[in-house]
C-alpha cells in the first residue's frame, strides 16, 4: 500500500514460495525489495532498508536518486 511517501506491505504468498524479488521505482530512486518467508503465516516480521531495521515496519520513500535494498521477512 502506498500512502504519500510510505510503502507498507501485507504480502500473502503461496506456501511453497520461499521468497520473491520486486523492483519499485519512486520518482528517480529504485528500491530492490526481497520478501522472504521466515516462518508460517503471512504477517510481516521485519522490514530493513539498507540494513537498517524499520521499527514501524514501513519503507519510507525518499527521492535521492540512489538504489536501496529492502528486505521484508514474513511468517
Amino acid at each position: 500500500t502506498l500512502e504519500a511517501d510510505r510503502l507498507q506491505f501485507t504480502p500473502c504468498i503461496p506456501a511453497d514460495w520461499k521468497s520473491f524479488l520486486l523492483h519499485y521505482r519512486h520518482r528517480e530512486t529504485f528500491y530492490h525489495i526481497t520478501v522472504t518467508r521466515a516462518g508460517p503465516g503471512c504477517g510481516v516480521v521485519s522490514v530493513t532498508v539498507d540494513d537498517f531495521l524499520q521499527s514501524d515496519g514501513v519503507v519510507h520513500l525518499v527521492d535521492d536518486h540512489r538504489e536501496h535494498l529492502v528486505e521484508i521477512k514474513i511468517g
